[in-house]
């Protein structure tokens, strides 16, 4: 009997989810790296979630609540220091289940000398299913300036940013691509795919051959888009 596809399962989601909170810590650990500003000012004003909170989720479908975050491994480029901060979700719309992925990047701004205060720049990313007929109706990305619709604004971001368009196609099919699009989007140059990778190794037989071959997949090379 074929193994089933098992993408798109809620419970494979909660396990990379704490796959990539592993990734964090061991990271932050092996390397001896102290927090800099913006991940001290994401500390304070986006709780991270534990591993065991997340790595629970396996039992019962759940989603995100508003005062939680997964605090993925800082990205520096240009000098400028980046700390993605993500919440993701599972949500029923006109039949459809759609999984979203939200990356909101804060910047510590280089130009604020030490001492003189926090300060940093936040814009959003999320990354999606296909939403159903309509212009949103394939894989995409588009920026966002609130985790909520009614919540408090990433710091400094324009509140003149479109958070409806562009929807920008991207190559993938299924939740697990979505996570892996969002991670090659931040880290394609980095060793962190070597991280996941190993943590992926540890989870055989938690996670799914499929799901690993996936991520595998993913961390050698960007899958394309194929059209029938």
């Amino acid at each position: 009997m074929p193994e089933e596809n098992k993408f798109d399962d809620p419970k494979t989601i909660w396990i990379v989810l704490a796959l990539l909170i592993k990734v964090s810590s061991r990271l932050k650990e092996k390397k001896n790296i102290e927090n800099s500003p913006v991940q001290i000012f994401a500390l304070n004003h986006y709780p991270p979630i534990s591993y065991q909170q997340v790595d629970n989720l396996q039992k019962a479908p759940w989603e995100f609540s508003g005062n939680c975050y997964i605090h993925l491994p800082l990205v520096e480029t240009g000098g400028w220091k980046q700390q993605p901060v993500v919440r993701a979700s599972f949500e029923s719309q006109e039949g459809l289940q759609i999984f979203r992925f939200q990356v909101g990047l804060l910047v510590e701004d280089k130009n604020v000398a030490e001492g003189e205060g926090e300060k940093c720049h936040g814009i959003g990313i999320r990354f999606e299913s296909a939403e159903g007929p309509g212009v949103h109706n394939h894989f995409h990305a588009q920026f966002f300036t609130k985790f909520d619709r009614n919540g408090k604004r990433l710091e400094d971001c324009p509140d003149w940013l479109p958070d409806s368009y562009p929807a920008i196609p991207i190559p993938a099919d299924n939740a697990v691509d979505i996570i892996c699009c969002a991670l090659k989007s931040l880290y394609n140059a980095t060793d962190i795919w070597r991280w996941i990778m190993e943590e992926v190794k540890r989870l055989r037989g938690k996670l799914d051959d499929k799901t690993c071959l996936r991520i595998k997949y993913w961390s050698e090379k960007c899958p394309r888009l194929t059209l029938t």
